[in-house]
Formats: structure tokens, sequence, C-alpha cells
């Protein structure tokens, strides 16, 4: 029979052909690895296996998230048959058509010896495999047999504990989510399965059950084997492999040997006990036979009543183990038949109960996490459906309360306390495919992934059994999970990215580059777009290099108003602030001083300034003081040699300049008394420039209106009056215009556009006429071309 699994909606997942006698279908299999991430995300890791069992194929699903259904219904629990024409889905964007044709009969090839299992230690037997799939476990495969001899070592063995099946003609191992897990070359092997290579060492729970694969084709007859040899020929059933019957739980586990044991709570109502009433009256009547039997004074009866009451004892405790079974027993019936009336809330509430007394009833944990999930469910997810933050953390709080001793259970509603966290987190940054904004979501980020990941085996097996107890809770998990996959994404590109920012950004700041890092943010926005408050930075930017500017300037004052008004707000500018920024700045008490002398100064209390700031100069920041007192002195001289000049022709000019240089709060007093005349020669200083600006104008249009200085003109071998002329009326057009920008210059104003324009052209033409008859220097005289180039204008501007 030939399987062929069709796609229906995704073409690009190909066709399937099932060619081996088992088909593992999991995210991180052949070809649904290939898959697109949202198309991936409803997958688990081993979400189902489909198998042949001679001319039936079967499906059987594993526990996934996603689930799996045929023709719409779910597969559930057990095997599924699979025929001709079924819709397959595993995952709801996922599916198939099933195809089945029938192939040409075939001779059964007679077993052939496929690999031996050569034990590691000297009392195990050689297990000699010569059919698959083989099934591994304490009460099945060839192991059973060992087990059978030697029951000590038992425990190390769960009842379905490993699968060695055929895969392209390779025998590969799988394990089936044993308690002490099965081990290839010394590691454990996860959820998928391993092929086994010649030489390669398997344990199965521990060093027990330790082999050597021997692949080795050799002849399979009795003389090839050693003594001892386990002939293993019948090929076991995929269906004893992944579809056990109800009840049979996983009872292998030593602690030191494996993982955490995993237990399945039994829904059968199993073997009922004998009546408590029945117990006790056997144990009233054994205690009065043995009182009875005791009775007597000479020595043959007291030997005889000591060994009676050691009798006795132990009568007593194999009665009293049953009894207390019992009683734990009542506890257990009372819990279902609470469950079986749906009052999970006080089914709940007794098993926790019960166990803060016995911790270690374990069928009243599993029933009593049962009970609270399925208590806790309904409005929980209401809650969650409708926004509802703080309703779903009181019904998660007050389901604590009631299962305070059921650390199952507990680690159940931490869970469901993780998927509502990471709802808040997608709802608070605006939903699926919202930018993630640097220096706030990346905790978040990294707390949500580092709960899952500190156990995420543990996490997802709690997970399935969670689901099994509440199937509403569905669509919650599977957004969960689709979130948890994008969160890893970004963990693992973005915040690494912005890690790498962060280290960079305290490194160019430690080394005083600061201007290099906006090309850093522009390179960093240009290379992740889907990473948003960057402005944030840029602003940190900003204030960094303000208050650096005052620092390095020596404004001391300046600097620490900055710093006292500045707070960053991104963790890398907060760090190098405090490591190179605020330990430059003097302590309080230095800073007390200088502000003292800046406030002095700025009432006009001119020698009480001067005098704390040569005290100041022999003590810390000395420089600054000293910086700060030359200033001062020059701003008292300059202003007394102004008032000498007491309206000379350059008293105009001298007072626009020093009333520039003021600044305008330490310098309040001397520009309160030179407001009045500085207002009155601002006024006419733009009169005449714009009388100077319009001249400047004017000349330069009769000089274009003149033809320029054309070529005719500077090959001329005398300086003809009109060469004269019209460079005399460049360069009164440039002085004109010059002239006009220092008075725009000297108030600290913006020079008008036309203006600018104008002088722009004249500096252009008296470069170019400069540079053509420099270029004239082989067929002009020397001194002929040096006298031209003479009444040609030279400024700062011009000049190269």
């Amino acid at each position: 029979m030939r399987i062929v699994l069709e796609p229906m909606s995704h073409p690009e997942v190909g066709v399937i052909n099932v060619t081996d006698d088992i088909c593992s279908i999991g995210r991180d299999e052949a070809p649904f690895v290939a898959l697109p991430e949202h198309l991936r995300a409803g997958l688990s890791v081993r979400h189902a296996k489909v198998f042949r069992q001679g001319a039936v194929a079967y499906i059987v699903e594993l526990g996934s998230l996603g689930g799996v259904t045929v023709n719409g219904q779910p597969v559930g629990k057990g095997a599924r048959e699979l025929r001709h024409g079924d819709e397959l889905c595993i995952a709801p964007s996922v599916c198939f058509v099933v195809r089945m044709t029938a192939t040409a009969p075939q001779d059964e090839p007679a077993p052939s010896r496929l690999f031996t299992l050569l034990p590691q230690d000297e009392e195990g037997e050689p297990i000699e495999v010569q059919g698959l799939p083989l099934l591994i476990g304490k009460q099945s495969g060839p192991l059973a047999y060992i087990v059978g001899r030697r029951p000590a070592v038992a425990a190390y063995l769960s009842r379905r504990h490993a699968l060695i099946y055929l895969r392209q003609g390779i025998p590969h191992i799988e394990d089936l989510g044993s308690t002490n897990g099965t081990y290839v070359d010394g590691r454990r092997i996860g959820e998928q399965a391993v092929a086994l290579q010649h030489g390669s060492t398997v344990a199965f729970g521990g060093d027990e059950f330790a082999f050597r694969v021997d692949l080795a084709q050799q002849p399979s007859h009795e003389a090839a084997r050693e003594p001892g040899t386990i002939l293993i020929s019948a090929p076991d059933s995929f269906l004893d492999a992944f579809c056990a019957p109800m009840g049979d739980a996983d009872d292998g586990g030593d602690p030191g040997k494996g993982g955490e044991r995993q237990h399945r709570a039994k829904s059968g109502a199993g073997a009922q006990p004998k009546s408590r009433r029945s117990l006790l009256r056997r144990t009233w009547i054994l205690v009065g036979e043995v009182r009875n039997a005791l009775a007597g004074d000479d020595i043959a009866q007291r030997r005889h009543r000591i060994r009676l009451w050691v009798v006795a004892g132990v009568a007593i405790v194999m009665v009293a183990v049953p009894l207390a079974m019992y009683v734990t027993g009542g506890t257990e019936r009372q819990i279902r038949k609470l469950m079986a009336e749906e009052r999970y809330a006080e089914s709940a509430a007794l098993a926790s109960s019960h166990l803060k007394n016995s911790p270690g009833a374990e069928n009243v944990r599993l029933l009593g996490t049962e009970s609270l999930v399925r208590s806790v469910a309904p409005q929980w997810v209401q809650s969650m459906q409708a926004g509802d933050r703080d309703a779903a953390e009181k019904v998660l709080a007050q389901a604590q309360e009631q299962s305070e001793f059921n650390q199952d259970g507990l680690r159940a509603l931490a869970l469901l306390e993780w998927m509502a966290r990471v709802d808040a987190f997608t709802r608070d940054r605006g939903g699926r495919g919202a930018p993630l904004e640097i220096f706030r979501h990346e905790n978040e980020v990294s707390d949500l992934l580092q709960w899952w990941e500190e156990d995420s085996r543990g996490h997802r097996n709690l997970l399935n059994r969670v689901l099994n107890y509440a199937p509403e809770l569905h669509p919650l998990a599977t957004e969960s999970m689709s979130q948890l996959v994008a969160l890893q994404n970004e963990s693992s590109v973005y915040l690494t990215a912005i890690t790498d920012l962060s280290r960079t950004i305290v490194s160019r700041l430690g080394s005083d580059a600061a201007g290099e890092l906006r090309t850093v943010f522009e390179d960093f926005e240009r290379r992740y777009h889907a990473v948003a408050g960057m402005q944030r930075l840029w602003m940190d930017l900003e204030r960094w290099t303000a208050i650096r500017d005052a620092v390095e300037g020596r404004d001391l004052p300046l600097a620490v108003r900055l710093a006292n008004q500045t707070e960053f707000e991104t963790p890398p500018f907060r760090e190098a602030a405090r490591l190179h920024i605020w330990p430059e700045l003097p302590p309080p008490a230095i800073v007390a001083e200088y502000e003292r002398a800046v406030s002095a100064w700025t009432n006009g209390e001119w020698a009480t300034a001067l005098a704390t700031l040569e005290e100041l100069m022999d003590r810390p920041w000395g420089e600054v003081a000293q910086h700060r007192l030359e200033r001062y002195r020059r701003v008292l001289e300059e202003h007394r040699a102004l008032l000498e000049l007491s309206e000379g022709p350059d008293y105009g000019e001298r007072l626009l300049a020093f009333y520039a240089e003021l600044h305008p709060d330490e310098d309040a007093r001397f520009r309160q008394g030179l407001e009045e005349d500085y207002q009155r020669h601002r006024e006419l200083a733009l009169a005449q420039a714009g009388d100077t600006f319009r001249q400047a104008s004017d000349r330069w249009v009769a000089y274009r209106r003149n033809g320029g200085i054309d070529g005719l003109m500077r090959l001329e071998e005398t300086v003809s009056d009109l060469f004269r002329a019209q460079s005399s009326l460049l360069s009164r057009a440039l002085s004109d215009a010059e002239e006009a920008m220092h008075v725009y210059r000297l108030l600290r104003m913006d020079t008008p556009v036309p203006l600018h324009q104008v002088h722009d052209d004249i500096v252009a033409e008296v470069r170019r006429q400069r540079q053509w008859l420099e270029d004239m220097h082989i067929v002009l005289d020397s001194s002929l071309l040096e006298a031209k180039l003479a009444l040609l204008p030279a400024s700062r501007e011009v000049e190269p």
C-alpha cells in the first residue's frame, strides 16, 4: 500500500510520501521545518505520527497544542485509522488529503539480523534484533526479560520507555517521554528520533541498561550468537508504543537517575477496597486473640507470649497499612465525587487540605490540580477575552488561596499567570507585529522568555495537561505559543542589537567621541525599522553635548545648572553620565562659592566678585576661577574705556561690539546702563547697512551692465582705462557688501537673503577674474599681470 499526503491549502509544503512504517510530524521535522513561521507556530515539536500497521494506516496525536483532526473530527486519545480521501489537518491551516493506492504484492523477506545491542557490563546479555519496530519497556521488549531476572533494576525503566524503528532504512531511536530518559553517546535525547550509528552507546534510564550498537551485517545462526543472547525477531506494534491503554502510568523513576517523574491521573474507578467496618472488626478480633494467648504465668508461657507479641505486631502493621490506605482512598473518593458533581473549587480545596498533612499523595495531588484548573478556567478565560486584567488576576489569586498546599496546582496557576503576562505585554505594545520600543520592552521580553526557558520541557508538558483538563484554554494557549516564538525571534535579533548599541554608546561617550554617535544612530534606524523610541536617544545626545560643552568651556555654573536640570531618559546615557560627567563636577561646597561670586557680579558688587574668585584660584577647579576672573576684569576695563570715548568717532562700533559680548544674565547691570545708547546706535548701524547694501547692489548692476571684464581686456598689453573703471566698480561693490554684512555680524543678527546673495555673486566674480588672469601668466608680462591683479579686489572671502 502506498500512502501520499497531498497539501490542500499550502502547496509549498509539498507532497509527503509515507515510505517508512512511521512518519513523524513536528515543527522541526522535514518538510514542516521549511514552512513560514506563522504556519509552524501551530505545530508542536512532537505533534503527531502517521504509521502503517500491515495494510492499515493510522494517525496518533501526541498531546500537541494545535491538535489533529480527520474530516473535521478531533483525533483525541488513541489511534485513528486513515482511509483514502480523508481530510487530515495537523494544524488549523495545514491540511492534507490522504491518498492510498495498492501496490503489487511482494514476498516478505526472510528475517535478517539488523543489529545487536552489546551490554556494557559483564552481567548483561546481548540483544540480537531481527525485526523492527521494537518497543523498549519494563514489561515489553528485550529488557522485560532482563527485568524479570533482575527486578531490583526495574525502577530505572518506564513502561513505555523508548521505540526503535526504521526510517529510510536506518534504525532510529525515540524516547517516549520516559522518566529517566534515553541516552545516545552520553547525551539525553530530546523529543526527536536519533539515528543509531555503528559503535554508538545507548542507555535506557541509566548505566544499568547501557549497550553498544553493533550494525555489522553478520549471518544469523546459532553458532554466531554468544551464550545468553536474547533473540528479538517479532516486531512490536506501533499501537503498543503510542496507544497504551488508559491507566498505564509511567511508574519508572529513580530520582538519582533521571528527571522528574511524570504521572497521569487515573479516570477509572478501579477495584473497590474492603469496607472500613470490616477492617476495624478484623483488627479488634486479632487484638482480642493475642490478649487471650498471652495469659499465663510460667516461663514457657512468657517466652511464647513474647513470640506472640512479635507476630501480633507484624499482624497489626499488616492491618494498619491497608487501613491507612483506605483512609487516604476515602479522601480520593470524596474528591472524585465532588468532581463528578462539577464542584471543582470544593474538590481542589479538599485536595489541598489533604496534601498539607500528606504531601506525597500523588493521586490526590493530580486530582487537586485537575479540579483547580477546571474551577479557574471558565471565569479566567472570560475575563481574559474581555480584556479585564484585574478580574483575571483576582481569579488566580483566589485559586492560589484554595490550593496553597498543592505545589503542582500552583505551578499550573503560574503557567496561566505567565500566559496573562504574555497577553498583557502584546496588548500594551500595540498588538501582534507592533514595534519593539528600545529601552522599554527589553526587560519584559527577557523576563517572559526566562520564565519559560528555565524549564521549557516541564512547562510544555504541564501545558498539555492543563489543556486536557480545560479545552477552552486552547485559543489563549495557541496565541501564547505564537507570541513565544515571536519573542524568541526578537530576543535573538533586536535585543542583541540593542545590547550592542548600548555598549557602543557607553564606549563612545567614555572616549569623548559623542559626535560619532549621530552616524551610529542613523545606521541603527536604517537597519532595524521594527525598533521604536530612538528619539529618546537623540534627545539624550543633545543633553549630553550641552553639558560636555559647558564642562569643556570651564563654564562651571552653566555645567552645574544643566546637570541639575537634566535627567537622561535612556540607560546607556545614565550609565555614561555616572562614570564620566558627575565625577568631573566639583563638590557642592565649591559650587556654592562660585555661585556666590557670580551672584555678587550680577548684583553689581564687582569688588566682592573679584575677591571671591581670587580666593578660589588656589582651590580645586582653580583654573575656572582664573578664567572667570580674567573675563570679569576685561569687562570692567572695556566698560571704562568705552565710557572714556564719550561719543567719539569709534564709539558706536565699540559700543555695539562690547554689548554683543555681554552675558544676558551675569552682565545684566552693564547692559542696562548701556541699553539706551545701544538701541540708538543699533538703529543708525542698521540704516547705514541698508545704504551700503544699496550702493553695493547699484555698483554690481553697473559692472554687469558694462559687460564686466572680458577676455580682450585681460589680454591687452596695457592697463586700459576701461579695465581700471570696471575693476574699481567691482572692488567698491565688494567693499560695500562686506561693510553691510559686518554690521549684521556685529549685531549678532542673521544677514538678509538679498544682501547675502549679492555678496556671494560679487565674491564669485572676483575669484573667476583673478583665476583667469593667473592662467595667462604664459602670454602676459609678469609686471603687467601683477598690475592688473592689483586692481582687482582682495578680501578674506576671495582669497583661496
